[in-house]
């Protein structure tokens, strides 16, 4: 299973669920109220906006080792983006590597149907968004695409991987080897003819 749809949703930091869950279990009531439940909610409110120790927790979760952080999934992305091109070599990037987010890689593959490839990476357990992550749900094109110079008809065959801390090396290899059949299924042409 690899999660690579982190440019649409991410896990919640394990900082933040913890703050969270009293929260979301008895003191969810409206903080403007003026009933018990408002009152819980809206000290519970108040004391957030107090306390510095949650956002210092969170500051340090997204920051400590940013440099080194963003270096790994660069990393990360450009094996991913090698291996498409192994698998899939009329596959094109989109975005030039050195302006764009170094934990995304925006993929089309000429002649696939954008959406049989989503469900296909699916099938295989590997999340991504199908033209970039703020086109989720919709078959227009992707207005971040089009300024890119991405053409509408390639963008229908166009999908968005996006990792992030808790991505591993062993997700982006899986994501490699569930896309190989994706593309097979897609593209019988490309495979390797059966001896005789």
């Amino acid at each position: 299973m690899a999660y690579l749809e982190y440019n649409a949703t991410t896990p919640l930091a394990p900082c933040a669920l913890a703050a969270m869950l009293p929260v979301l279990e008895r003191d969810y009531g409206n903080p403007s109220g003026i009933h018990g439940f408002g009152r819980r909610a809206r000290a519970v409110l108040d004391d957030s906006w107090n306390t510095m120790a949650g956002r210092v927790a969170a500051a340090e979760w997204v920051t400590d080792g940013l440099d080194t952080e963003q270096l790994r999934l660069q990393l990360l992305t450009e094996r991913l983006w090698d291996g498409v091109e192994r698998i899939f070599p009329a596959a094109t990037r989109n975005g030039q590597p050195d302006l764009t987010l170094s934990n995304t890689l925006n993929v089309s593959f000429p002649g696939a149907d954008g959406e049989m490839l989503l469900i296909g990476l699916d099938l295989e357990e590997i999340a991504v968004s199908s033209g970039s992550a703020c086109m989720v749900g919709s078959v227009q094109p992707s207005h971040d695409l089009i300024t890119t110079g991405v053409e509408p008809a390639p963008e229908k065959s166009t999908e968005q991987f996006s990792s992030e801390k808790p991505t591993s090396r062993e997700e982006i290899d899986a994501a490699i080897e569930g896309l190989s059949p994706v593309i097979d299924r897609q593209f019988p042409q490309l495979q390797p003819e059966a001896a005789v």
